[in-house]
């Protein structure tokens, strides 16, 4: 069968969740043959892997702590002309691959493409709309964010929404399913065995703000106090020059999923793919939602009751170490919380099994 992903080339956290999802795909269809249409971190990342035809993104110019809607509007203001040109890419690549079905995570134009071309479609996106939690101003930039999303679960034939901590269920023809990870914990070796793979005599804390650079000041800020704790930090991603012997800083890694199983903790954004591994992994976690930024509030507040929060907007080098100090007295309380949750099966699993229910036999 013939499989066109459409997939938001902002941030890691979209192409990490496809990727997982068509690895499901190739295990139970052989013959499978998998076009990928993206832009942005997307494409670097799926260009070795697939064939890939490259889409008009949108941009996102902040490099802070938070979202700046009229920013994010002024930088796209071309975007309208650039969603048509796709939606023109896409039918010209439906007539040419003919896919049996087209897969989109978060970029409307792929089901509106395949509408065009009445070929079946199903959207994936993690903004769960039974739990928005819509009263703050998040701006213009969010408005046109729903409507896209209503547009699109409206539209295809199948809805697909992976859960943080949220009861998993299906409602007409939305499925809200467990997270979806890169890889079940259970498929890894054992923690003793990647400890001594890895190098590491303790378990570290890992540093991460996923592909993005909004949390670089939260990362710097850890880099400079790290010397005060007797821990070993490891920071992936980001381009910053340790200041002392506990910290380790690493490029984007394949096996980062083995860093985390082996890890004490980790200090994150929140990202939704980022939660949702730390959940299913079961590990304590000082989580820092991106300001006015829609997604990671809701992601934030729908998993308060388990991780710490932190404010990235108003961070400071004393703030750091303030709430870091408190989040290393209370670890274990998060580490207990974190395993009432109770997730069998990857989500990645249950949405390969959702695709291939609307193949033709």
């Amino acid at each position: 069968m013939k499989y066109l992903f459409v997939i938001t080339g902002v941030g890691l956290g979209h192409c990490t969740r496809e990727d997982s999802i068509i690895r499901e795909i190739l295990e139970k269809d052989e013959k499978a043959m998998i076009h990928i249409a993206t832009f942005g971190t997307a494409y670097e990342y799926f260009k070795k892997k697939f064939s890939i035809i490259l889409l008009n993104g949108l941009e996102f110019t902040d490099t802070k702590t938070r979202i700046d809607a009229f920013k994010v509007l002024k930088s796209n203001m071309l975007y309208p002309i650039s969603y048509f040109k796709n939606i023109k890419i896409l039918k010209k690549l439906i007539l040419k691959f003919k896919p049996d079905i087209v897969i989109s995570d978060a970029q409307p134009e792929g089901i509106a493409a395949a509408k065009a071309m009445n070929i079946k479609s199903i959207f994936i996106y993690n903004l769960d709309l039974r739990e928005i939690d819509y009263h703050k101003n998040f701006g213009l930039y969010t408005w046109f964010l729903l409507k896209s999303i209503k547009f699109s679960h409206k539209n295809a034939v199948k809805s697909i929404t992976p859960v943080l901590t949220q009861k998993t269920s299906i409602e007409n023809k939305e499925y809200y399913i467990n997270p979806i990870i890169r890889e079940h914990p259970a498929r890894l070796p054992d923690e003793f065995t990647l400890m001594k793979e890895l190098g590491f005599e303790k378990r570290p804390i890992l540093v991460t703000i996923g592909g993005s650079k909004f949390g670089m000041r939260l990362v710097k800020n850890i880099v400079q106090i790290a010397k005060y704790y007797d821990e070993q930090f490891v920071v992936f991603g980001v381009n910053v020059k340790p200041l002392s012997n506990n910290v380790i800083c690493l490029p984007f890694k394949e096996n980062f999923l083995e860093y985390l199983k082996i890890s004490k903790a980790i200090i994150s954004l929140a990202g939704h793919c980022t939660l949702s591994e730390i959940l299913f992994y079961k590990k304590p976690a000082l989580v820092f939602p991106i300001s006015n930024y829609l997604e990671q509030y809701q992601n934030s507040q729908l998993v308060k009751n388990y991780v710490m929060l932190g404010d990235l907007e108003n961070i400071t080098l004393i703030s750091t170490r303030n709430l870091l100090n408190e989040f290393l007295k209370k670890i274990d309380s998060y580490e207990r919380k974190v395993r009432e949750l109770k997730f069998l099966v990857n989500g990645a699993f249950q949405a390969a099994n959702i695709i291939l229910q609307e193949l033709p036999k």
